[in-house]
């Protein structure tokens, strides 16, 4: 029995002939011009064993080897990277392959069309887009190449009922996956009567469902997530705070050069920041929460819930008082840090403003118009207090 040559040795052999088509590579094999300890089937024969495709085998850059109208990178998906995850996951959702004659496809609505001409760019290719029905692209592509590497992730042609979750994703990779099956089959709305944004995904496959879920449970803290039929088939139903943890994790590697379809990702954005219930939250120690917010300049406790909201601040309580309470808590001007007058010098200046009552004192201690100086509560700062009359300056009758 002849030994062939090793997959390297073999190659730079047929790289050398000049061949440029896999027919003329037929035409030769069979001739009496091939060496015996070359295979004349080298993509069977070395299958396992080295073997990339008929452009790597004969070093063309024609990739459908002489019958090709159109270019595409035939190992697209050999190599993991952010956009290949994010096709492979769109495809598992809105795509379709045949077998028989390599067609790689993907549909999508005519107001994505810039998301297929995306794809097709990402991939090296310049196949055009056709209409599909009245209100769909759809681009596809030939290459048996690229079918071989989709069966490999669990792709296949029929494939809506029992698809199954790829298990070879890598980590890094899985939430641009997921973000191009939310953007295949998810969805992100809009609720009036709750005034928020909820999310879900549909497939007809239970085992591809279950995983996803599971999946997400184990990859996005505190992610919950429901799973129900309708119709005969299976739907994650996503609430308020988890539509917003989804959106963060399948969100967080994009840039401006990333696949993501638009219209979906600006309701994801609508949905909001993360609200967490206050018995859930851990706050920062009396102590901490003091050094934050004098060295934020803050001084006025309207400010601060200002502050905030706009910075989305869940480690320092609303409400100082009652959290720090036999923590440290002495009054919201000691905790700001803010430099009073003496007694003397406080009690004249408030004498000046001519108030009469304590309702009148109140008022003005609570509004704006109060200076940093001037303590709302000045019988828990001075210990010189003598009362509130004193304070106002009211003459006893």
């Amino acid at each position: 029995m002849i030994e062939h040559k090793s997959f390297k040795e073999a190659r730079n052999f047929a790289r050398k002939l000049g061949i440029k088509s896999a027919s003329k590579w037929r035409e030769y094999s069979f001739s009496s011009k091939r060496p015996l300890d070359i295979p004349s089937h080298p993509d069977r024969h070395y299958q396992n064993n080295g073997w990339i495709s008929w452009m790597d085998w004969l070093d063309t850059d024609n990739k459908q080897c002489g019958n090709r109208k159109y270019r595409v990178n035939d190992n697209y998906f050999k190599k993991w990277s952010s956009d290949m995850a994010y096709i492979l996951g769109f495809w598992f959702t809105d795509g379709y392959m045949h077998e028989k004659s390599g067609i790689f496809s993907i549909t999508q609505h005519h107001q994505d069309k810039y998301l297929l001409e995306d794809i097709l760019n990402k991939m090296e290719s310049n196949y055009p887009l056709a209409h599909h029905g009245d209100n769909n692209w759809v681009f596809k592509i030939t290459s048996h190449e690229i079918i071989r590497d989709i069966k490999k992730y669990g792709g296949h042609q029929r494939k809506s009922h029992n698809i199954e979750f790829p298990k070879m994703i890598p980590k890094k990779y899985l939430p641009d996956f997921i973000r191009g099956l939310w953007d295949g089959d998810g969805s992100v709305c809009y609720q009036k009567n709750e005034e928020c944004y909820v999310s879900s995904f549909v497939s007809a496959s239970k085992t591809f469902i279950y995983d996803l879920l599971e999946m997400l449970r184990l990859e996005i803290p505190s992610f919950k997530g429901t799973i129900h039929l309708y119709n005969g088939s299976y739907i994650i139903s996503v609430g308020v705070n988890d539509t917003r943890r989804l959106r963060n994790y399948i969100y967080k590697n994009i840039t401006d050069n990333s696949l993501f379809l638009k219209r979906k990702y600006k309701k994801f954005v609508a949905a909001g920041l993360i609200k967490i219930a206050s018995f859930n939250l851990e706050f920062l120690d009396y102590r901490d929460a003091q050094k934050f917010i004098q060295e934020k300049g803050i001084k006025k406790y309207k400010e601060w819930r200002k502050y905030k909201k706009d910075h989305n601040i869940v480690n320092i309580p609303a409400d100082f008082e009652r959290t720090y309470r036999d923590k440290g808590w002495i009054n919201w001007e000691t905790f700001a840090g803010t430099n009073f007058w003496n007694y003397d010098d406080a009690k004249k200046y408030v004498n000046s403003l001519g108030f009469k009552s304590s309702k009148e004192w109140k008022q003005y201690a609570s509004s704006d118009k109060r200076i940093d100086n001037i303590p709302s509560n000045p019988w828990q700062t001075y210990k010189e207090w003598a009362g509130l009359t004193d304070w106002l300056g009211i003459k006893k009758t």
